[in-house]
């Protein structure tokens, strides 16, 4: 009988030390942030986690349940009782990094494609940490119709006189501003551009490969801005420089990435490689990549290495790139 309570003590105590381990990095009220949403966690009595977040008055509700068997992975199912919807009901498995400085929760589906990142760094409120990734995305060098080339830099537009390279500083002086037209917390890509001759007004901001397309818009009877005809295009101007250098820096589990062609999916997933010297077997891509003077192909045995945040950014491209058309909402034409 003794050896029985020796080996049901040492049974309890391992246990309690898989859940130790298993809740390390997910404590009890950290918030977790994906695309402009904050979602709380409450660790449950049973050691199951419940995720909770509000979008446009509706409760998001899901929960995560620890798998013993193989520390930091959870179950995801819909939380029971709950009256919340779950919008990762196609994402049953879940993995959780904590590493680099990075608390990470990363969601896959049946098929182990990673559909969503949840961010447990996240120093502000979801909305302000959505507008400031999509500056990010936004900011660069274009070359307006005219032949003027433009520099957005968080909500300002200046005019780079020519002649000048616009690298060590800002050169001239501000042109114009922008700022974002959210919809319920949430970015749309919708800016208001003030002080500039010919893009004064509200419009559809979408990235493209080759720069940004302005898409003039209107505000229908409900509120919701809607292209309306007449559009500006602004084309990359920095060929020394990649096109989507920023997917080294930031996560894109803001959902902007989403609204892209898949042949521009393509070449942003690939440029991350290109980065690192990759040499490309598809004609195509090392066509494409030796355009570029920022590109140095080299041997295989010298190659770098992707970090964490291009690696998942790269498996979130793919995802996107496996679904179909008709699921998809692509804003690029």
């Amino acid at each position: 009988m003794q050896n029985d309570m020796k080996k049901m003590i040492a049974c309890i105590l391992f246990l309690l030390a898989g859940l130790s381990a298993v809740h390390a990095g997910i404590q009890d009220g950290s918030r977790w942030y994906v695309g402009n949403l904050d979602y709380t966690a409450k660790v449950n009595v049973d050691k199951t986690i419940t995720f909770t977040s509000m979008a446009e008055g509706e409760e998001l509700m899901f929960r995560l349940t620890p798998n013993y068997s193989k520390p930091g992975e959870y179950t995801l199912s819909d939380e029971p009782g709950g009256d919340g919807y779950n919008p990762y009901g196609r994402a049953p498995r879940v993995k959780f990094i904590d590493e680099d400085g990075m608390k990470l929760l990363c969601l896959y589906d049946q098929q182990d494609q990673l559909q969503d990142v949840l961010d447990g760094m996240a120093r502000q409120e979801g909305e302000t940490e959505a507008v400031d990734k999509w500056d990010i995305q936004l900011a660069g060098r274009y070359v307006d119709k005219y032949g003027d080339t433009l520099l957005l830099d968080r909500g300002m537009i200046y005019e780079i006189p020519r002649g000048g390279d616009g690298m060590s500083e800002r050169e001239g002086a501000a042109q114009a501003t922008y700022e974002h037209i959210p919809f319920n917390g949430t970015v749309t890509g919708i800016i208001r551009i003030s002080d500039s001759a010919h893009l004064d007004g509200t419009w559809e901001a979408v990235i493209t490969l080759d720069g940004l397309t302005l898409y003039r818009v209107a505000e229908d009877t409900y509120g919701i801005y809607q292209r309306k005809g007449g559009k500006e295009t602004l084309r990359w101007a920095r060929e020394d420089f990649p096109r989507f250098n920023y997917t080294w820096a930031i996560l894109l589990n803001d959902g902007q990435f989403r609204r892209l062609k898949k042949t521009t999916l393509r070449i942003m997933r690939n440029e991350i490689l290109a980065r690192q010297g990759y040499r490309f077997h598809s004609k195509d891509l090392q066509d494409y990549f030796s355009k570029f003077t920022w590109y140095q192909p080299l041997e295989p045995d010298e190659y770098g290495q992707p970090n964490k945040i291009e690696m998942l950014n790269i498996q979130l491209i793919k995802a996107e790139e496996a679904m179909s058309d008709e699921d998809r909402f692509v804003k690029e034409e």
